[in-house]
């Protein structure tokens, strides 16, 4: 089996160019669900992780949570985010949802728009400070089996956290512990999707 490793709430123009080095450096690929609004504040950071060769997937467009939304703001939300990632060429077919909430819209919206819901296998909690010594007894063995891991390039909504420098930790004990397992790791669906 192989490891996913997947970055949610970015671009950030601070954080997303040190988890791209951290992950060049580890020669690894991974999938960003990024936010339309976050896209358009920092377009730069959207060319920069697909020149680097990661797919890019959607997460919405202003982190709206499914489950608590009417409809037609889920549907306006994502629609936002699409039309976003289409402008810069992006036609992704992976979905993140925001909490990884579902709502009454979702399933629908996802089958209109082509898109893959994608949950995760392994929560880090980086998002509120967590590092590799935070993560539950046996993290390596499960890392090691393969999965999706939930990261985050960004300070999202709630994250008590200031910065993302223990997702960049996290980054190296996480291939770390795949390579040592010989477990291959790459974007979610095995290859760049971008065009």
């Amino acid at each position: 089996m192989r490891l996913a490793l997947t970055f949610d709430d970015g671009p950030d123009p601070v954080w997303t160019p040190r988890v791209l080095e951290r992950l060049a450096a580890a020669d690894v690929h991974a999938t960003f669900f990024v936010l339309g609004e976050r896209v358009r504040h920092a377009p730069g950071q959207l060319e920069a992780i697909l020149q680097a060769g990661h797919q890019v997937g959607v997460h919405g467009d202003r982190h709206l949570d499914h489950s608590k939304s009417d409809p037609e703001a889920v549907q306006a939300d994502t629609h936002a985010a699409l039309q976003t990632l289409a402008h810069h060429g992006v036609h992704p077919s992976l979905w993140r949802l925001p909490w990884g909430r579902s709502g009454p819209a979702t399933v629908e919206l996802a089958g209109e728009h082509g898109l893959q819901i994608v949950p995760w296998d392994h929560d880090t909690h980086d998002w509120r400070g967590d590092d590799w010594s935070d993560q539950p007894p046996g993290a390596a063995d499960r890392v090691a089996r393969g999965g999706i891991v939930l990261l985050h390039d960004a300070i999202g909504p709630g994250a008590p956290r200031l910065g993302c420098v223990n997702t960049l930790h996290l980054i190296d004990d996480i291939t770390g512990a795949a390579y040592a397992a010989g477990t291959p790791i790459g974007p979610v669906n095995g290859a760049p999707a971008h065009g």
